[in-house]
């Protein structure tokens, strides 16, 4: 069924953390959600570009953020990334309004299900788990 939707992964690596049992489920569910917003307002293709993040990876991040080391929700398989680059930043921030709405963060006061920024590898839409979001398994993969 994935097939069929307007995804793809910047890697094979991507692709299997997407299927992946300990990716919070809400997360896939997002990422179908704006994959369609995207294709809807511009008849492009999402493209995933993070999923799971290793230490290592994260420690280069935080390197190219120029700040101190600190824990990603990449590392606890509770954070999503959805490359945004070419897309019209006011269509962007249509389909961050609209996924806030949809998804309401469960976690700490003044975070979102979604964020759209740049932290210095390219513009992209980061979609995270609040700690308390329960993960659901689902009975069918998408």
């Amino acid at each position: 069924m994935l097939d069929q939707l307007p995804i793809e992964f910047k890697t094979d690596r991507l692709k299997k953390e997407f299927h992946d049992p300990r990716l919070y489920t809400v997360l896939r569910v997002q990422a179908v959600v704006v994959a369609w917003l995207i294709f809807l307002y511009t008849g492009k293709t999402a493209r995933i570009t993070c999923v799971y993040r290793t230490d290592k990876e994260q420690d280069w991040v935080c390197h190219i953020k120029g700040g101190e080391k600190y824990k990603s929700v990449h590392q606890v398989w509770r954070g999503l990334d959805i490359g945004a680059s070419g897309i019209d930043k006011k269509v962007c921030l249509t389909i961050v309004r609209i996924v806030r709405l949809i998804f309401p963060y469960s976690g700490a006061a003044g975070k979102f299900s979604i964020l759209y920024h740049d932290v210095g590898l390219g513009v992209h839409f980061h979609l995270q788990a609040g700690a308390d979001e329960p993960n659901y398994k689902p009975s069918i993969s998408i």
